[in-house]
């Protein structure tokens, strides 16, 4: 079973939305078919013969939100994390955001070459327990996960989401 059908749970999606409640999330790089994100435009990636979100811009878009493969290898997650840095690192002025729901593997190296360099991080209290085929998996996430943030309202960031965890 590949980790591109693994979905976010509703009530983190919840709290994400509430960043940009007014338009919501505009894209969802690393969607699925069931995914429950919601996004103007969502990229399946080829693996469900739909769009590459990595060869596609994220610019643009107000709300981005990636919750990417989390596996290490063949789908790993640093092309994600590098995309998510070029495209929406430094985007303070343009009124786009970015959220990304990652593992909180503090020992890898695209830890230390791209998460840490975002504005906002929360590292979430507990393991997010992730949705499979419409239902919540019987168990929390193999591993801790955080979230990473950029955007001009790195404070509104915190204020959502520091009652899930610890947010820097």
């Amino acid at each position: 079973m590949s980790d591109f059908n693994f979905n976010t749970p509703p009530e983190l999606l919840a709290k994400v939305r509430l960043l940009d409640p007014k338009r919501g999330i505009g894209l969802d790089p690393c969607s699925n078919d069931m995914s429950m994100v919601e996004a103007k435009t969502s990229y399946v990636g080829p693996q469900n013969g739909g769009v590459d979100g990595l060869a596609e811009s994220w610019r643009g878009r107000g709300l981005v939100f990636m919750n990417p493969p989390h596996s290490m290898s063949p789908n790993n997650i640093e092309p994600w994390m590098r995309k998510a840095w070029s495209d929406c690192g430094v985007i303070e002025t343009s009124g786009d955001q970015f959220v990304g729901l990652i593992p909180a593997k503090t020992d890898t190296a695209w830890f230390h070459d791209y998460a840490v360099k975002f504005k906002g991080k929360c590292f979430l209290r507990g393991r997010p327990r992730f949705w499979l085929n419409g239902a919540p998996m019987p168990g929390p996430g193999k591993f801790a996960s955080m979230l990473i943030y950029a955007g001009n309202k790195p404070d509104l960031f915190k204020s959502i989401f520091g009652e899930m965890g610890w947010c820097v």
